[in-house]
């Protein structure tokens, strides 16, 4: 079983707040990921427009870019650090957990 965790958190404080959602396959992690999970990061982000690769230091993700079947790997696969919050304010996490 694989384990999605979505971590946010608080530009001011760092609070953060973690969502997960368990998956069957690998497969299914990957359509959760490039589907349900991109939309609403862009859309509770307003992601591309506010978007800033510099301070990220790297562009905003594309869909695509989280192909997990071709790059297999577990732990953070996603966290661009902020450096004028001095945060990652956004993480995702991959694991294999036991059912």
């Amino acid at each position: 079983m694989f384990r999605v965790t979505y971590i946010t958190r608080a530009h001011s404080s760092g609070f953060e707040n973690r969502n997960s959602k368990d998956f069957e396959t690998l497969n299914m992690a990957t359509a959760y990921i490039q589907g349900e999970w991109y939309d609403s990061f862009c859309e509770y982000n307003n992601y591309p427009d506010d978007w800033d690769a510099d301070d990220y230091g790297c562009p905003m993700p594309k869909r695509k870019d989280f192909n997990l079947e071709k790059k297999f790997r577990l732990g953070t696969i996603f966290a661009p650090y902020s450096k004028y919050h001095t945060l990652v304010p956004d993480e995702l996490l991959l694991e294999i957990v036991k059912e």
